[in-house]
């Protein structure tokens, strides 16, 4: 990557950015968090820079995955990139077991199933994964259900109520309403 001094540096600023928008959504670019970590993951598998700090990289894109509701065509094409080196790197075997009340009831590995389900009576009996590798193994856990009680409403500044008026401007009898 060429003057070494110089990459180094730059690519200890790159990871140590701190991105503070202050609400605002364009500083003068079009980058994003997402977009620039991804980038970076792409440079450093590429050059097979910086070995210990992808890891963690790779779980931060995958937060940043989660907390958004859609992806920018940049913010897609930084992701493919960094999933294109990314593949190119061979994987280590690895094992895990997943154990409740210390007695296994499912063992993971990357040449089987990776994900496993749990209700919400093993939940609240507790859930340990156990890994055998000799590598840090990386575990994401998404817990989703609906709530027991309806939320009550909210607000927010904003009030939103509904009439139905027919064409001349008159409430109609929805009780006569025919569908379809």
């Amino acid at each position: 990557m060429g003057d070494q001094r110089r990459v180094d540096a730059l690519l200890q600023q790159g990871l140590n950015y701190k991105y503070d928008r202050h609400g605002y959504y364009w500083y003068a670019d079009y980058g994003t968090e997402l977009r620039d970590r991804a980038l970076i993951l792409s440079l450093l598998l590429e050059n097979q820079q910086l070995p210990e700090k992808q890891p963690d990289l790779q779980m931060q894109l995958s937060d940043l995955m989660q907390s958004q509701g859609y992806l920018s065509t940049q913010e897609r094409n930084a992701l493919f990139m960094a999933a294109r080196h990314s593949i190119a790197q061979p994987e280590a075997d690895w094992q895990a077991s997943v154990l409740q009340s210390q007695q296994p009831v499912a063992e993971l590995s990357n040449k089987t199933q990776q994900t496993y389900n749990l209700n919400d009576e093993s939940i609240l009996k507790g859930v340990t994964v156990a890994s055998t590798a000799e590598n840090p193994l990386y575990l994401r856990a998404d817990v989703t259900g609906y709530p027991q009680t309806k939320p009550k409403p909210a607000e927010n500044g904003v009030h939103i109520t509904r009439e139905i008026f027919d064409l001349q401007g008159k409430i109609p009898n929805l009780k006569s309403a025919e569908s379809g």
